[in-house]
């Protein structure tokens, strides 16, 4: 995914979670609590009136009802309901009039039987011509039995939803931790934000929670908007994890889903047409999804074989094929019960996903850490701990003038006579005390190389002479310090130093070139005074 692209996501999430807190906030209430079964009847209807081709009456006489049951109970698909005892209204669901739309949503509802009641009726009206076929079936049953039934019924869903949230939540900490260790692509944070709006819109669904929410304008409404944000984020991570060379057809699923999610919600809330007569957009745009996992997964196999991320690919391909015919079967059929198939489906995908992407991710980080430590090998002088030649030159190249760069050189007097006199281990060390008198006067201020077997620099960017002649005199005390007591080869560290100029330097070798003349004329002046 492209930054702008996505940047435009991100705008469109933060909006799609305010609109959805919104309608939880001013969406109509209008339903009565709901409850749920352990133990009911099925109540036929003594006659079923066609009003009109939205609108069903359903009739009942006393004769039919138990009375040891106490509440009338059925589930409504989008549907206003009015339940009447006798003639008298005695329960109403009703259209919401907010610009979140205008459907009661879809849940149980719970009538209390009265004693004494001869006959009622039930009046229900389909808000969209989807539902007008949809089946309404009558219960009877204790009062308050019914939670206990919906909770029972609902724990699949519940935990399913759980678990999809919670890896969700993992993936996000873990893309966070991880980038900070290792320069990693955002696959992980797609999937994570793809696999948290998996399990809110899942929970979303649950029948326990649509009991437990009162609004159902808003669950109906918040439901709908997750689906449509979770199509970006999913090409996305395809894209990521596949390793396709192609950003195109994933940029334009992306583009297409945020022109879906922008028209559907603003025909939405202006009562054009409705999420419930749009929403074949988004199923059609979950599709592309599907169509463009099958994409990569030939792309990839064309240019690796059949490699493990392959292998995982293609049964996640067939996890969510079979996912997704089941839930849309759910979804147009009104096979109820199967929509919790379809989201067992989804979760054993995003687990098979998920592990395979953690697991691609940490083979990145160590690579990375390997890398890492080539990188220090490359660059830094064991022995030393100082930055190497090759790291030297690469500054060079990379800052070819440099104003106001000052360049230390040194070289270490007598080491050849300590070598050959008191052995290498010796010379080893004098270079090294030598590295790190050198590196505790400069490296607070500039770094510090060996670019030769005795020779080193010091590079330190907006310099001044008389702060270079002051740590020059700093080593020379510390030099002094060290020699006392010293009864072997005494260390003496010849220096020079030029800043870069316009007028002498057409680069930064021709400044260390300069301080290599002052340096061996010291280098000269301390044999002279060693002579004497």
């Amino acid at each position: 995914m492209k930054k702008s692209v996505s940047i435009v996501y991100g705008v469109l999430l933060v909006i799609g979670f305010i609109l959805m807190a919104l309608s939880f906030a001013f969406a109509g209430k209008k339903n009565t609590s709901f409850a749920e079964d352990s133990r009911r009847i099925e109540l036929q209807p003594d006659r079923v009136v066609e009003v009109g081709e939205d609108v069903r009456e359903y009739y009942f006489d006393s004769n039919q009802m138990q009375s040891e049951f106490s509440e009338l109970t059925f589930f409504s698909v989008h549907q206003c309901v009015e339940v009447y005892a006798d003639g008298e209204q005695i329960y109403s669901l009703e259209k919401s009039s907010t610009v979140f739309g205008r459907t009661p949503g879809t849940g149980w509802n719970t009538i209390q039987l009265q004693e004494g009641v001869k006959s009622f009726s039930v009046r229900i009206e389909a808000v969209y011509p989807a539902v007008r076929d949809h089946v309404t079936r009558f219960y009877q049953e204790n009062d308050g039995q019914m939670v206990y039934q919906t909770m029972r019924g609902s724990v699949p869903e519940i935990m399913v939803s759980t678990v999809d949230g919670a890896i969700g939540i993992m993936l996000l900490i873990y893309y966070a931790i991880a980038r900070r260790k290792v320069k990693m692509g955002p696959g992980i944070l797609y999937f994570g934000i793809f696999t948290l709006m998996m399990g809110m819109w899942s929970m979303n669904e649950a029948e326990l929670v649509a009991y437990m929410v009162k609004s159902r304008t808003a669950a109906s409404y918040t439901g709908y908007m997750m689906i449509m944000l979770m199509i970006a984020p999913f090409a996305a991570f395809l894209q990521e994890f596949s390793e396709v060379e192609e950003k195109y057809i994933s940029n334009i699923i992306c583009i297409c889903s945020f022109a879906n999610a922008i028209v559907c919600t603003v025909l939405h809330m202006t009562g054009i047409c409705e999420f419930k007569n749009t929403v074949f957009c988004t199923h059609f745009l979950m599709a592309c999804d599907l169509l463009y996992l099958l994409y990569v997964i030939w792309q990839r196999y064309r240019v690796r074989g059949m490699d493990r991320r392959v292998c995982v690919c293609i049964w996640g391909l067939v996890i969510l094929l079979l996912s997704y015919a089941v839930d849309m079967s759910a979804y147009y059929i009104g096979w109820r019960r199967t929509d919790v198939i379809g989201r067992f489906g989804f979760l054993l995908f995003i687990c098979l996903l998920a592990r395979e992407a953690t697991a691609v991710s940490i083979e990145k980080i160590d690579e990375g850490r390997k890398a890492e430590i080539y990188r220090e090998l490359a660059e830094h002088d064991m022995p030393t701990g100082l930055h190497n030649r090759n790291a030297y030159d690469e500054w060079v190249s990379k800052n070819d003038r440099d104003c106001e760069t000052a360049i230390v050189t040194f070289d270490l007097n007598d080491l050849k006579y300590c070598n050959d006199t008191f052995g290498h281990a010796a010379g080893d060390k004098y270079i090294q005390d030598a590295a790190k008198l050198i590196s505790e006067v400069f490296e607070p201020a500039g770094v510090c190389y060996r670019i030769g077997g005795d020779e080193f620099c010091a590079v330190i960017r907006h310099a001044r002479s008389e702060w270079v002649e002051e740590c020059l005199r700093r080593l020379e005390y510390l030099e002094r310090k060290y020699n006392e007591g010293k009864t072997d080869v005494p260390m003496r560290i010849a220096y020079g130093y030029a800043i870069f100029d316009e007028q002498y330097d057409k680069n930064m070798e021709e400044t260390r070139n300069r301080a290599d003349v002052k340096m061996y004329k010291k280098k000269r002046a301390i044999k002279a005074e060693e002579r004497k």
